[in-house]
């Protein structure tokens, strides 16, 4: 994985309409709502927050993903590709391998690397341990305390259920149950997302030193943020 504090998740998890709108977010329908159905696999559509930690990078690198979108590898370095050749390698294979092993995958790979953060499988004073997506992302943007970098953070869609072929939403590959096969750096909380990830969706930048410590924070005067839509997940 590439790239990515805390809050919990909350707790309800539908999302409903008024006369055919989005309501806004609660922990339970208002009254008068009729509740969407999830789709045929059981996995419901929601609003995934994130982190993405890059070293390197400061205010104007952060500025022009605000107005590009934060591409994959393969966009940046291919940007004439035509969409038939960019669709052809959104594949399963290709997704396990840009996670698992970014060492081969990584340099042309048509997939992003976020973090949402994630739970372990061990108690933690009677709660399941929190791999926090804020730390995971400054690891990342620092190399470990060794680089000076940027966290960015924004909000993608996700099925909940599996679409490695479908660009404009995101895999939850931290979702045992829908991606069962092993992940060695499932601690990282990664959702993956593909081609790019458009500016208008990443809402903030972080500009962080080499010791871990927030230097600015810059807000994207072209996001939108995702009030407006229904069952949103904040990052763990």
């Amino acid at each position: 994985m590439e790239g990515q504090g805390a809050s919990p998740v909350r707790p309800f998890a539908a999302t409903w309409t008024r006369g055919g709108r989005l309501a806004a977010f609660d922990d339970k329908p208002a009254r008068g709502a009729t509740v969407r159905p999830v789709d045929e696999h059981g996995g419901a559509v929601f609003v995934q927050k994130f982190f993405k930690g890059i070293r390197g990078l400061g205010r104007l690198e952060a500025e022009q993903i605000f107005a590009e979108g934060l591409r994959s590898n393969r966009l940046r370095l291919a940007p004439g590709a035509t969409y038939t050749d960019l669709i052809a390698l959104l594949t399963e294979d290709n997704l396990y391998g840009h996670v698992t092993d970014y060492a081969t995958y990584g340099a042309q790979s048509a997939f992003v690397s976020l973090t949402a953060g994630t739970r372990g499988a061990t108690s933690f004073d009677g709660f399941f341990r929190p791999f926090a997506a804020w730390e995971t992302a400054l690891r990342f943007a620092t190399a470990g305390g060794k680089s000076s970098g940027v966290v960015l953070e924004g909000w993608v869609i996700v099925l909940g259920t599996p679409a490695w072929h479908i660009p404009g939403v995101a895999e939850d590959i931290r979702d045992r149950h829908v991606y069962p096969r092993f992940n060695n750096f499932w601690a990282q909380g990664e959702v993956t997302a593909k081609l790019v990830v458009p500016g208008a969706q990443i809402t903030r930048v972080t500009i962080v030193d080499a010791d871990l410590s927030p230097i600015e924070t810059i807000e994207n005067p072209l996001a939108m943020e995702p009030a407006e839509f229904s069952n949103i997940r904040e990052a763990i």
